[in-house]
């Protein structure tokens, strides 16, 4: 079988994720592989049943529709999309993934009217087009059926495994992450800055727990939102040195190897999110030892499925509140951590790609000749 698989978005934070975890998992399978993206980012894949082919236009382009090539698809059995900007073609044999439905959904958060039709227009193509839609959150497959007219038995949900398979840190000591000004204590959150992302809250909430209760903790956001130049990027009307004079450190992108680090050092992880169609660093903060708090919304309550773990999102008290209570409290956090351990075996990237792999196989064998 031959199964072509959209890898551009491979460096993104969540899309990327799963790429990068899903993908090497499928290629132990005895089939023929097509990586599509920069052959440089894919060489570690390119084995003796697995080729990379240059696709490097950017999503959300026209030029990724011209440029898809179409000459693929006539010896393909199944294509795979991890997001939902699938080729526009008679071609049916897709299976795409679809994150969460944040462009639909959240109108007024997204700036540039193309990219909102390009959104619309693509899930009309996917509503005619993919074989098969995955979600990854029953949250999401609810969200496709309630947003876009499809047969129910055309969307199915494979859960994401618990976040990303970091680097194995030198060593956990705080003392690594000098080179991104962090030190002890800080409440730690990470992703990129978007307005659902619900950051502004985050920072109240932070400001209320120094004041009432510990006056040296530090708030430390990471993402590649800062990576271009930290000095000079403006978060929230204030400058990154304004921030850090009242305790909030604006990392940029962490590496890999110290990721770990930076999650097991953190005093609790914030997810203040407003709307996510899954929520992987909630999970990574787990397996390195260091308990989520998470917004009461969207998926995050599905993926963090204990009430005293989440907050009103809308809030600020009511989370400053919750970050006391567990700065206040060690044994009730150590408690809570344990328990969420245990909750995080549901959630594994083997079990995802043995799902893929099946649904690949299944629109493959069963669409032939459409």
């Amino acid at each position: 079988m031959k199964i072509v698989i959209d890898c551009r978005m491979i460096d993104q934070s969540g899309i990327g994720t799963v790429i990068q975890e899903v993908v090497p998992r499928l290629l132990a399978a005895p089939h023929h592989f097509v990586l599509l993206g920069d052959p440089e980012k894919l060489a570690n894949y390119v084995s003796d049943h697995t080729e990379a082919m240059s696709f490097q236009n950017p999503i959300y382009s026209i030029g990724e529709q011209i440029s898809f090539p179409r000459r693929l698809l006539r010896g393909t059995d199944v294509l795979l999309c991890p997001h939902y900007n699938i080729p526009v073609s008679t071609f049916s044999r897709i299976v795409v993934i679809v994150h969460d439905l944040a462009h639909l959904v959240l109108p007024q958060f997204f700036s540039g009217m193309a990219k909102r039709l390009y959104a619309h227009l693509f899930f009309r193509v996917v509503l005619r087009n993919a074989a098969m839609i995955v979600s990854p959150s029953e949250f999401t497959r609810k969200e496709i059926l309630t947003h876009v007219r499809v047969a129910p038995k055309r969307v199915i949900t494979i859960l994401n495994g618990p976040g990303r398979s970091f680097g194995p840190p030198v060593d956990m000591s705080v003392d690594r992450l000098a080179r991104y000004d962090v030190v002890l204590p800080y409440i730690l959150a990470v992703g990129n800055v978007k307005p659902h992302k619900n950051l502004e809250i985050l920072l109240k909430a932070f400001f209320l727990v120094k004041k009432a209760a510990d006056p040296s903790l530090k708030l430390v956001i990471t993402g590649q939102t800062f990576e271009s130049d930290r000095a000079k990027v403006r978060f929230l009307g204030s400058s990154c040195e304004q921030l850090r004079a009242e305790d909030v450190v604006l990392t940029g992108r962490v590496s890999d190897e110290d990721m770990g680090t930076l999650y097991h050092n953190a005093s609790l992880h914030v997810v203040p999110s407003l709307y996510e169609g899954f929520g992987l660093t909630p999970l990574e903060a787990v397996r390195f030892g260091t308990l989520p708090l998470v917004a009461d919304a969207a998926a995050l309550s599905e993926v963090v499925d204990d009430p005293d773990l989440r907050f009103d999102p809308k809030d600020p008290k009511d989370l400053a509140n919750k970050i006391i209570k567990f700065l206040r409290e060690p044994e009730l956090l150590h408690k809570k951590l344990s328990e969420q351990r245990r909750r995080m075996e549901r959630f594994s990237w083997d079990t995802a790609a043995k799902a893929y792999l099946r649904l690949l196989e299944n629109v493959g064998v069963n669409n032939k000749g459409n």
